[in-house]
Protein backbone atom coordinates (compact mmCIF):
# COMPACT_ATOMS: atom_id res chain seq x y z
CA UNK A 1 0.00 0.00 0.00
CA UNK A 2 1.40 3.16 -0.78
CA UNK A 3 1.13 6.33 1.28
CA UNK A 4 -0.61 9.33 0.54
CA UNK A 5 2.13 11.97 0.95
CA UNK A 6 4.31 10.06 -1.61
CA UNK A 7 2.14 10.09 -4.74
CA UNK A 8 2.80 12.46 -7.77
CA UNK A 9 -0.61 14.49 -7.23
CA UNK A 10 0.37 15.00 -3.44
CA UNK A 11 3.87 16.00 -4.31
CA UNK A 12 3.44 18.17 -7.46
CA UNK A 13 0.66 20.63 -5.25
CA UNK A 14 3.25 21.39 -2.63
CA UNK A 15 5.39 22.14 -4.97
CA UNK A 16 2.72 24.24 -6.81
CA UNK A 17 1.63 25.78 -3.02
CA UNK A 18 5.58 26.37 -2.19
CA UNK A 19 6.07 28.22 -5.65
CA UNK A 20 2.96 30.67 -4.89
CA UNK A 21 4.37 31.25 -1.22
CA UNK A 22 7.57 32.42 -3.04
CA UNK A 23 5.61 34.56 -5.51
CA UNK A 24 3.02 36.26 -2.63
CA UNK A 25 6.39 36.89 -0.79
CA UNK A 26 7.22 38.51 -3.83
CA UNK A 27 4.21 40.26 -4.33
CA UNK A 28 4.22 41.83 -0.80
CA UNK A 29 7.77 43.20 -0.88
CA UNK A 30 6.92 44.81 -3.95
CA UNK A 31 4.03 46.77 -2.61
CA UNK A 32 5.80 47.38 0.61
CA UNK A 33 7.93 49.68 -0.87
CA UNK A 34 4.88 51.04 -3.08
CA UNK A 35 2.23 51.51 -0.01
CA UNK A 36 3.68 55.08 1.18
CA UNK A 37 3.11 56.78 -2.59
CA UNK A 38 -0.44 54.72 -2.81
CA UNK A 39 -3.61 56.86 -2.83
CA UNK A 40 -6.48 55.17 -0.62
CA UNK A 41 -8.32 53.68 -3.52
CA UNK A 42 -5.23 51.55 -4.13
CA UNK A 43 -4.43 50.52 -0.82
CA UNK A 44 -8.14 49.89 0.05
CA UNK A 45 -7.42 47.87 -3.29
CA UNK A 46 -4.71 45.81 -2.21
CA UNK A 47 -6.12 44.95 1.15
CA UNK A 48 -9.16 43.71 -0.76
CA UNK A 49 -7.26 41.36 -2.32
CA UNK A 50 -5.00 39.94 0.13
CA UNK A 51 -8.08 39.18 1.53
CA UNK A 52 -9.96 37.34 -1.33
CA UNK A 53 -6.61 35.33 -1.41
CA UNK A 54 -7.25 34.20 1.69
CA UNK A 55 -2.96 35.69 2.38
CA UNK A 56 -2.68 37.22 5.75
CA UNK A 57 0.93 39.11 5.87
CA UNK A 58 2.83 39.59 8.39
CA UNK A 59 2.29 42.03 11.43
CA UNK A 60 5.63 44.36 9.63
CA UNK A 61 3.69 44.54 6.43
CA UNK A 62 0.52 45.40 8.14
CA UNK A 63 1.70 48.18 10.15
CA UNK A 64 3.38 49.70 6.83
CA UNK A 65 -0.21 49.18 5.46
CA UNK A 66 -1.62 50.59 8.55
CA UNK A 67 0.82 53.47 8.56
CA UNK A 68 -0.03 54.93 4.95
CA UNK A 69 -3.74 53.84 5.03
CA UNK A 70 -3.97 56.49 8.06
CA UNK A 71 -1.59 59.27 6.07
CA UNK A 72 -3.40 58.75 3.14
CA UNK A 73 -7.30 58.72 4.39
CA UNK A 74 -7.26 62.57 3.18
CA UNK A 75 -8.71 61.05 -0.24
CA UNK A 76 -10.50 58.54 1.16
CA UNK A 77 -14.37 57.99 0.36
CA UNK A 78 -17.00 55.99 1.76
CA UNK A 79 -16.12 52.83 -0.79
CA UNK A 80 -12.53 52.87 0.28
CA UNK A 81 -13.54 52.89 3.73
CA UNK A 82 -15.54 49.75 3.28
CA UNK A 83 -13.07 48.21 1.69
CA UNK A 84 -10.41 48.41 3.79
CA UNK A 85 -12.81 47.76 6.70
CA UNK A 86 -14.26 44.64 5.12
CA UNK A 87 -10.50 43.18 4.23
CA UNK A 88 -8.97 44.05 7.64
CA UNK A 89 -11.76 42.27 8.93
CA UNK A 90 -11.61 38.91 6.23
CA UNK A 91 -7.91 39.20 7.78
CA UNK A 92 -9.04 39.19 11.32
CA UNK A 93 -6.80 42.33 11.52
CA UNK A 94 -9.54 44.19 13.46
CA UNK A 95 -9.38 45.85 17.09
CA UNK A 96 -10.47 49.10 18.13
CA UNK A 97 -7.05 50.69 17.68
CA UNK A 98 -7.14 49.80 14.16
CA UNK A 99 -10.54 51.24 13.82
CA UNK A 100 -9.84 54.07 15.60
CA UNK A 101 -7.34 55.39 14.03
CA UNK A 102 -8.49 54.66 10.37
CA UNK A 103 -11.79 56.65 11.25
CA UNK A 104 -9.88 59.25 12.82
CA UNK A 105 -8.17 60.33 9.55
CA UNK A 106 -11.17 61.40 7.66
CA UNK A 107 -11.56 64.61 6.64
CA UNK A 108 -14.51 66.62 7.62
CA UNK A 109 -15.54 66.59 4.49
CA UNK A 110 -16.23 62.65 3.65
CA UNK A 111 -20.16 62.44 3.88
CA UNK A 112 -22.39 60.34 3.01
CA UNK A 113 -25.03 61.68 1.19
CA UNK A 114 -28.34 60.13 3.15
CA UNK A 115 -26.18 60.06 6.68
CA UNK A 116 -24.06 63.41 6.64
CA UNK A 117 -20.53 63.61 7.68
CA UNK A 118 -18.91 60.11 8.53
CA UNK A 119 -16.63 61.89 11.54
CA UNK A 120 -20.17 62.83 13.06
CA UNK A 121 -21.75 59.72 12.92
CA UNK A 122 -19.05 57.77 14.25
CA UNK A 123 -18.87 60.12 17.53
CA UNK A 124 -15.33 61.18 16.51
Amino acid sequence: MTSRWYRPDTITEVKVRLRMHVFIAQVLGAMERLLPSSCPHSLSLCLYGLAQLRCVPGEAWMDAWMAAATQGMGGANSRDLAGMLWALAKLRWVDQHNVASLLTTLPNTSACHQCGPLRGRFGL
